[in-house]
């Protein structure tokens, strides 16, 4: 479903199933080009809908297009972090008591990956811990030790980097070691021969780790 926001393009929602008690939200960031609702299916089987998925839109890239045929793409990390901070607001106003918008999930795949792990350690949010999806794993040098100890003293304990193509793993392997000396606990999952997707060997490496990466939060 649509969750519109004050300002911008509505995000996509998916809702967890039953819910009678405040339910954890991930907040997935899709790919250049991609689509938001597109995204959010994915992470709703993954989390088995037992979180609210909240998904940003970004912007466009072709105006001509109807929304229904149109591939998004978010313009800087410091407006995606914006629009996630407008989201989980619209989100906590709509559900209340029903959602528990505090340390979030953050996913996010290629361009979605890159840009989150740029605003993450400063996000407003306080993100209990990251999965980035072929992006986000130090090819555009997103990560060094500050960085890391900086998303660590706000409340983050892991980090998942998942790779369908080799040279995604390579830098992800480097970039672990430094935010490891950040303080994180960080696991690299290459799908050999996935390829530059979250869906297939890298959404079942996803859905294989996640109990490792939540450990210790009562709320799943």
């Amino acid at each position: 479903m649509e969750l519109p926001l004050p300002r911008g393009h509505p995000a996509v929602l998916s809702l967890p199933r039953g819910a009678t008690t405040p339910r954890p939200v991930v907040v997935a960031a899709h790919g250049a080009g991609d689509r938001p609702d597109w995204y959010c299916q994915v992470w709703d089987r993954i989390v088995a809908q037992r979180a609210f998925v909240l998904c940003p839109r970004g912007y466009p890239i072709d105006a001509r297009r109807s929304a229904g045929d149109a591939g998004y793409f978010y313009d800087g990390h410091p407006l995606l972090g914006r629009e996630i901070a407008r989201a989980l607001s619209a989100l906590q106003a709509r559900y209340g008591d029903y959602v528990d918008v505090r340390r979030p999930l953050f996913v996010g795949y290629s361009q979605g990956a890159n840009m989150g792990s740029l605003m993450l350690p400063s996000h407003p949010a306080k993100f209990a811990a990251a999965i980035f999806v072929e992006g986000g794993v130090g090819e555009f040098r997103e990560w060094n030790v500050r960085a890391a100890r900086r998303f660590w003293q706000r409340g983050a304990r892991r980090v998942l980097m998942l790779c369908g193509r080799e040279s995604c793993a390579g830098f992800a392997r480097t970039t672990a070691h430094y935010m490891r000396l950040g303080g994180l606990e960080v696991r690299v999952v290459y799908a050999r021969g996935a390829g530059h997707t979250y869906g297939g060997a890298v959404a079942k490496a996803a859905a294989d780790n996640l109990s490792w990466l939540l450990a210790g939060d009562p709320r799943w």
